[in-house]
């Protein structure tokens, strides 16, 4: 907001710079100043973030902001070997191609023709090659290499133009709008003073003090493209996260069911076999359940924090095996996906389930330690005081074990079950 209102000012200062009878050198000091903060703002406006139409416009505004440099005098336009009224003509190719760069992604010109990002890049190529003759150039080419990079520089801002103006009109884009009503001026100017190069028409005395409007003038205006953005992006991203937790609701409520079918089955089952079969699964679905009951309290969409899962995880277990010590050690900062936490959370079942059926028999002071780290990764351990039972056990639960490790995780885990059982996971 900030920006926006000290652009608005500086706008109206240059429009009544007669009234206010300013000098040209008081001008210059409030254009430098003025536009090299709006530079200073976009860097730090990329750096936050982190968009590549962002790096594309800070370095379009530092290229324009050179350019102004040079054109006041204040650097010697001997650095490239030709120049255009004090202007090396390769910083006039090096900003038209960031503003082509930055137009195709904040315009989104495939909606125009599917195919646009493939013809910007060999746009780009040719300004490429204008520069690299700029820089070395050719015998006896000079005037004919400046005068076909102004002709296709101005063909360049004619395009944009009508391609702002067909996605304003006739797509309705209010982006569009924005960098239409944003560049119009500074386009026009570029198209009117390389014009005049070719004495095709005239060139006003004031048109410095024109394109420095104009360039403040865009850097204001398109302040509000960047808030309405911003705003848009927020509201975008709280309906999603809203979705998400629906999502999750539903897709909890649905486990729910699952297991309510299952447990009514359970019930009706006489044979002991059969039963410990549908309590495993039951627990399988049960850890998944809890995930997505977690996730619609999660303050980060689509991560869960691991330390209260692990917690509300173990409670039934430890409810119902009260002569067995679970200890957990994780650090509460860490927050899994989905993705990494569904074969993570069906691992640990499987871990426990195994200890309570197999390890602890004549055991006095059962116990099972679980432990989750971030180290170059994540590090999970998991050990009890049990017998052990191998590590080439070939039950279901070892082989999803094994499975989820791998296949899902893509982690690399140890087992050792020589007196204590201990299994760790890094992935």
């Amino acid at each position: 907001m900030l920006k926006i209102l000290s652009g608005l000012l500086l706008c109206f200062v240059y429009a009544n710079a007669a009234s206010f009878e300013l000098q040209h050198d008081q001008l210059d000091f409030l254009f430098f100043g003025a536009f090299g903060m709006i530079v200073i703002y976009n860097l730090g406006y990329y750096i936050v973030i982190k968009d590549k139409i962002y790096a594309d416009y800070f370095l379009f505004h530092t290229l324009v902001f050179v350019i102004m440099l040079f054109y006041s005098g204040m650097f010697d336009d001997t650095l490239l070997e030709f120049s255009l009224q004090s202007i090396p003509v390769g910083l006039f190719l090096f900003a038209t191609m960031a503003l082509l760069s930055f137009s195709k992604n904040f315009l989104d010109l495939d909606k125009i023709y599917s195919d646009s990002e493939r013809y910007i890049k060999y746009l780009q190529y040719i300004l490429l090659l204008f520069f690299a003759l700029s820089v070395f150039p050719i015998t006896n080419t000079n005037s004919i290499i400046v005068n076909v990079a102004i002709v296709y520089v101005i063909l360049l801002a004619l395009l944009l133009l009508v391609s702002s103006f067909y996605l304003s009109l006739v797509k309705k884009e209010v982006y569009a709008r924005f960098y239409l009503l944003s560049f119009i001026g500074i386009l026009v100017s570029v198209i009117i003073a390389f014009l005049s190069y070719f004495n095709i028409v005239g060139l006003s005395p004031n048109m410095t003090y024109i394109v420095e409007f104009f360039l403040l003038w865009e850097a204001t205006l398109f302040s509000f493209a960047v808030s309405y953005k911003h705003k848009e992006s927020i509201f975008k991203l709280r309906q999603n996260e809203l979705l998400f937790k629906e999502l999750s609701h539903r897709i909890q409520n649905n486990l729910q069911s699952v297991i309510s079918i299952l447990s009514l089955q359970k019930s009706r089952v006489k044979e002991l076999e059969v039963k410990e079969y549908l309590q495993h699964t039951i627990n399988r679905i049960r850890s998944i359940s809890l995930i997505h009951e977690n996730l619609q309290n999660s303050k980060l969409v689509g991560k869960v924090n691991m330390y209260e899962y692990l917690q509300t995880m173990l409670e039934p277990y430890r409810a119902l095996n009260k002569e067995i010590e679970f200890t957990l050690h994780c650090e509460e900062s860490i927050s899994l996906s989905v993705e990494k936490l569904t074969p993570l959370a069906l691992i640990i079942n499987e871990l426990i389930t195994n200890s309570i059926k197999h390890a602890f028999v004549n055991i006095k002071n059962p116990k099972i330690s679980i432990s989750l780290n971030e180290e170059n990764g994540n590090v999970f351990v998991y050990k009890d005081n049990g017998t052990g039972y191998g590590e080439h056990n070939k039950s279901l639960g070892s082989f999803l074990i094994q499975n989820l490790s791998t296949a899902q995780l893509k982690g690399k885990y140890v087992i050792n079950s020589n007196e204590k059982y201990s299994f760790s996971l890094k992935f």
